[in-house]
């Protein structure tokens, strides 16, 4: 039994919120955004194609400013189908992982062609060929912070089961160098963007936030997206960033303050400094934040579980009946060890202790995690069995007495220990435990008379003692009030 307590307990709902299930409605959002960030860079790719099948301009909707390559459209088009099948189409992953290994092999080639020459220029020249068929088009290279970019986003994705973290640093990195891009078409800085077309920059955006929607779940991400103070204040500082670029970006178009080789670092650091603080808080707020959460888990545990035993209290199993016994009926099964008294005189209250928690986990182990196990006394337990009828409370009644039985003492103190238990069946009509617990404490106490190390059940208790007629017994007069005694 993993769970004591069901989800729907309602003195728990509150903190458990919290302590156990922060409710993260952006993280929701950013997954269910991320086949429509996907789909934009999957259009803008075929609709690349389609013009350099056309003879159309639209890979240089600008006039003078950089124009998309018909392998930078295809590397594209790879990227968005795999950020949009992410998850979704298992009979795909091989062809995925073929088109992460292609992009990677295509950027790694144009990277090597821009550091050492005209290594792999057939590669581009024959990729045109195909895709113009013969038309006459403005020859455009594929630029190395687009390159960079791809090759990033294909090696996060392909890493993204084997390597979480590193296939998340990668994603970054495309961010940045999207970001860079993007605020070098708004300040103009033709350093920031170089080859990278404004056609390119509409899909490479798109694409690497489809691509970051993917660790949604991860820590830094997932505390940004979610629905507590800790991301509302990491989300307002990413606006009052986004608001100091759009304020260098006025002071910029207003007039030349610097030169622009100081001005392009600056504006460089900026970015990073502004990335790097927002993940420096983010996970400084998720340390503070899990800390809390956990204080709250420990209250949790400390108001509605018993310290000894690990099993509820009596508080843990009122808030158990409370939200569970109008849905179903409930089996109760009271339990009294049985001599334990003897066991605390003759080894102490150490070994009696142990005794204890020995017989709350092995019992716990038996029952299902909508049931609940509550310490009632000093060696008493009470089990509250959910929706179950009277042929399955019996079977699991005999198993936790064949359980307690059959324990061993892990000190190897004490060599035997039983259990006697009283068993009822509680119908959803019933507004109070507590008849339904006098009915199983009658039970229990006749399971003692009887003998001990037995389970008896309320029905099969003769009439007068159902009803609370304590003078009759099972056994002769002298030997019932040696038992009486000896509990």
């Amino acid at each position: 039994m993993k769970y004591i307590f069901p989800s729907s307990m309602p003195e728990v709902d509150g903190l458990r919120s919290y302590a156990r299930n922060i409710t993260y409605s952006y993280v929701g959002m950013a997954h269910r955004a991320r086949p429509f960030l996907a789909a934009i860079a999957i259009v803008v790719a075929l609709t690349v194609l389609s013009g350099y099948w056309f003879q159309s301009q639209i890979h240089r909707p600008v006039p003078d400013y950089p124009g998309t390559h018909p392998l930078t459209a295809f590397m594209l088009l790879l990227l968005g189908f795999c950020v949009l099948t992410h998850r979704l189409l298992k009979p795909v992953t091989r062809l995925r992982k073929v088109a992460l290994v292609t992009v990677i092999g295509l950027s790694a080639a144009r990277l090597l062609e821009i550091a050492f020459g005209s290594v792999t220029r057939p590669v581009s020249r024959v990729f045109e060929t195909v895709v113009g068929a013969g038309a006459s088009v403005d020859w455009v290279e594929t630029g190395d912070n687009t390159a960079m970019s791809t090759g990033l986003l294909a090696i996060s994705l392909l890493l993204y089961a084997r390597a979480p973290r590193l296939a998340m640093v990668a994603s970054m990195a495309a961010i940045f160098i999207a970001l860079l891009g993007m605020a070098g078409y708004v300040f103009n800085i033709g350093v920031l963007f170089g080859a990278m077309s404004p056609v390119t920059l509409v899909a490479i955006v798109p694409l690497t936030l489809g691509t970051a929607t993917i660790f949604a779940h991860r820590r830094i991400y997932r505390m940004v997206l979610s629905d507590t103070p800790v991301g509302l204040i990491a989300r307002t500082q990413i606006l009052m960033s986004s608001l100091l670029l759009l304020g260098i970006a006025a002071d910029h178009w207003s007039g030349d303050h610097f030169s622009a080789t100081l001005q392009n670092v600056l504006f460089a650091l900026t970015l990073w400094l502004i990335g790097v603080m927002n993940i420096i808080t983010s996970r400084v707020y998720d340390r503070i934040d899990r800390r809390r959460r956990k204080v709250e888990r420990d209250l949790v545990r400390i108001a509605l579980i018993d310290p000894l035993t690990g099993a509820a209290n009596r508080h843990g199993l009122d808030s158990y009946f409370n939200s569970l016994h109008r849905q179903r009926d409930l089996g109760v099964v009271l339990i009294d060890l049985d001599h334990f008294k003897s066991v605390n005189d003759r080894y102490g209250h150490k070994a009696g202790d142990r005794i204890l928690g020995e017989v709350s986990n092995a019992l716990r182990k038996r029952l299902r995690d909508r049931d609940v196990l509550a310490r009632w006394g000093g060696e008493e337990f009470l089990a509250l069995l959910h929706d179950v009828d009277e042929k399955d409370l019996e079977i699991v009644a005999q198993d936790l007495r064949r359980i307690i039985d059959d324990l061993a003492d892990p000190a190897g103190e004490v060599d035997r220990f039983t259990a006697s238990f009283g068993v009822t069946l509680m119908d959803r009509s019933e507004e109070s435990l507590d008849s339904a617990i006098t009915r199983a404490d009658r039970a229990l106490y006749w399971s003692k008379d009887m003998g001990r190390n037995r389970v008896t059940y309320w029905r099969d208790l003769p009439n007068a003692v159902r009803y609370g007629d304590e003078r009759v017994s099972p056994l002769p007069i002298d030997a019932h009030e040696i038992l009486v005694r000896e509990a």
